[in-house]
């Protein structure tokens, strides 16, 4: 029986570069809810709106004030990015290279299925994933490995046999945590990430999912 292999890619600032955006997008949330003091955006980059949201307001959301304020920031967000949403440079290459390997390819992110779908149907990439997760389907946001265990889990793999795309630290941290071989993508410092990954490239252009397989099996978590 042949061997199956992996991929699984975060979202944000990995198959988009729209880190920018989303930084805006806070900055006019915050604005409007006098809550720019307290906006880090990255100290809490690659975790959930909920993480967020109790950061900023300082105390524990409801799961309806959590829908409320993350649906408006969010939809601020998608304004914003949609005249300039463009693919990663070597994303779709890359994908159609993975796909004719063979491997199985996840997207799973911290970011809501609005945005997910946002993505996919904007940069027609939908056909080249075989599943995506997205904040509702765990209850623990990044570091905590769950959403990458939960990918491995509905594709029927083993966490040792995937490969995680992250530009973040706590995303880094969380593919370490699930056992998954951690490769960094866009993140602005990668002296930061060289105690994370294994690797650390600036875009797509740079990866292979042949060689990617075989780190895959040399890895040593």
């Amino acid at each position: 029986m042949k061997e199956k292999f992996a991929l699984i890619l975060d979202m944000d600032g990995v198959v988009v570069d729209n880190g920018e955006f989303h930084r805006k997008a806070w900055e006019s949330f915050c604005s409007k809810y006098g809550l720019l003091e307290r906006f880090r955006h990255g100290a809490l980059f690659g975790k959930t709106n909920r993480d967020y949201l109790t950061t900023l307001f300082d105390r524990e959301m409801t799961d309806a004030e959590v829908e409320k304020y993350a649906g408006e920031k969010e939809a601020l967000y998608r304004e914003l990015y949609r005249p300039h949403i463009r693919p990663m440079p070597g994303l779709i290459p890359f994908l159609e290279k993975a796909v004719r390997e063979e491997m199985l390819i996840a997207l799973a992110t911290s970011g809501p299925r609005s945005n997910v779908d946002f993505v996919m149907d904007e940069l027609g990439i939908r056909h080249l994933f075989n599943l995506a997760v997205d904040d509702s389907m765990v209850s623990r946001g990044k570091p905590h490995p769950d959403v990458f265990l939960k990918t491995a889990s509905l594709l029927e793999i083993s966490p040792y046999r995937c490969a995680v795309i992250e530009d973040s630290v706590h995303g880094l941290e969380a593919s370490v945590n699930a056992g998954m071989l951690p490769i960094a993508l866009n993140h602005p410092d990668p002296g930061e990430v060289k105690q994370l990954a294994v690797l650390a490239v600036p875009d797509f252009t740079f990866l292979d999912p042949s060689v990617i397989k075989k780190m895959i099996l040399n890895h040593r978590p």
